[in-house]
């Protein structure tokens, strides 16, 4: 959506105007590889998820019930790539880049604990669609847009570090979000 890539890309504004270019240019490999990741954990399964929610969005039971096997793949599989990227991160960025890309490591490891909670909201989403709800994804997508500018103010009155974190922050604080809107809406008990 035009809405996410113009958030994602302001990171990167933000960095670049804010910090030093060596920054900017750490943190672009990180976020990659760390995007690369994502789309390997939950990008197929969304394509695949999404027509078969849309055809049993008229009986709720099994929509509920395949909703929760699929989270409960998606979870294990991101859990198990984002764990492996974060215990060889070292390695990864040595062997692929050089040791000029070091600083890229701790980066990476920081923001790979976004991507933990990065399949779950996927998945939450595709469920509003499929389910046919796409009007109140809209309202719920502002809410989510709106939190993931907060790191913008952290980065300029706090620092580098501090915006990485509170990227970590914002994400589990929109996981939380969704997790409510979708029990609510799939009524699933918390």
């Amino acid at each position: 959506e035009l809405g996410d890539q113009l958030l994602t890309r302001a990171n990167h504004l933000v960095i670049g105007k804010l910090f030093a270019p060596t920054t900017l240019g750490f943190f672009s490999l990180a976020d990659n590889l760390n995007r690369t990741v994502v789309n390997y954990s939950s990008g197929s399964i969304n394509n695949v998820f999404f027509p078969v929610l849309s055809k049993i969005q008229n009986d709720l039971a099994r929509f509920r019930e395949i909703f929760l096997k699929i989270l409960n793949f998606a979870s294990f599989l991101t859990f198990l790539l984002t764990g492996i990227v974060l215990l060889s991160a070292h390695m990864l960025i040595i062997v692929l880049f050089g040791d000029k890309w070091l600083p890229s490591v701790v980066i990476l490891q920081i923001l790979i604990f976004r991507s933990f909670n990065y399949p779950i909201n996927s998945i939450i989403i595709t469920s509003f669609l499929g389910l046919g709800k796409a009007k109140e994804n809209f309202w719920y997508g502002n809410v989510r847009k709106i939190l993931r500018i907060i790191p913008f103010f952290i980065a300029y009155f706090y620092g580098f570090n501090a915006f990485l974190y509170s990227l970590i922050g914002i994400s589990i604080i929109g996981t939380i979000f969704n997790n409510i809107i979708s029990a609510y809406t799939f009524q699933i008990p918390l």
